[in-house]
């Protein structure tokens, strides 16, 4: 075989051929021998890194932030439910002694400044309920809208064979309306003992005074009047004493 011919026949041997299909065309000659996978990461730079971190701890704090304020709003509307709904920090000192503890923890006083507007007043009612067997019920709480917790509480006792009294027919009848002020008697020189804050008592009208139990030493102030209050801050003033609610009404039998 001359060169020429063997030439030719190389060339048969490695030149692909193709068979035909209706849809596409494939060369015979066409072999994968080997295939080579390369998995690739994308590259980081040092200020993604910080970015996140910087991410992270600004979320943290914004939820402590967050979870500080709402503590302190719940504060103050517990503040002036147990004042009797006074919103002045002058009057309600526990209400400014709240003030204070969120104005060192650097709470904006904006986040608590609604909370001390009249426009989120809400009215104190009370409810007189009769149940079956000559059970009385005294339901005593606060809305915006006294009537359509009226309307709502008399709906919802009725499916329980309860019905809604007329107000005094039951609390005027069975109850003594009763106020409790709480005075320490730690931090207090003018109240030396039980006698003296028993003559303090009666000078102010107060009904009973008593020394608290165990080992909490204040003396608790009972009084009975509509507007117990009143009498609250006449006490706290003539003492020159701070004074916290133990409970703000209540109606003992």
């Amino acid at each position: 075989m001359n060169g020429s011919k063997f030439g030719l026949f190389v060339r048969r041997c490695f030149a692909p051929t193709y068979n035909n299909d209706r849809l596409i065309q494939v060369p015979t000659g066409l072999f994968v021998t080997k295939t080579t996978f390369c998995l690739t990461e994308p590259k980081r730079y040092a200020g993604h890194a910080h970015w996140q971190n910087v991410k992270h701890i600004k979320e943290a704090g914004d939820r402590e932030k967050s979870k500080n304020s709402l503590y302190y709003i719940k504060a103050v509307q517990k503040a002036i439910r147990d004042g009797g709904g006074i919103r002045d920090p002058k009057v309600n000192l526990t209400l400014a002694a709240v003030l204070a503890e969120a104005k060192s923890k650097s709470i904006p006083f904006s986040t608590l400044e609604k909370q001390l507007n009249a426009d989120n007043e809400v009215k104190p009612y009370v409810i007189e309920i009769k149940a079956p067997g000559g059970l009385f019920v005294i339901v005593e709480s606060r809305a915006k809208n006294t009537a359509n917790e009226r309307q709502r509480i008399s709906a919802l006792v009725k499916r329980f064979g309860c019905s809604v009294v007329p107000v005094g027919d039951i609390a005027d009848k069975f109850f003594d309306h009763i106020g409790v002020v709480t005075v320490s008697a730690k931090s207090c020189e003018q109240l030396p003992d039980l006698d003296a804050a028993t003559n303090l008592g009666i000078e102010i009208g107060a009904k009973e005074v008593k020394f608290g139990s165990g080992e909490e030493q204040v003396y608790h102030v009972l009084f009975i009047s509509l507007d117990i209050l009143l009498f609250g801050i006449a006490f706290g003033k003539h003492t020159e004493l701070h004074f916290k609610w133990l409970c703000s009404r209540e109606y003992p039998h």
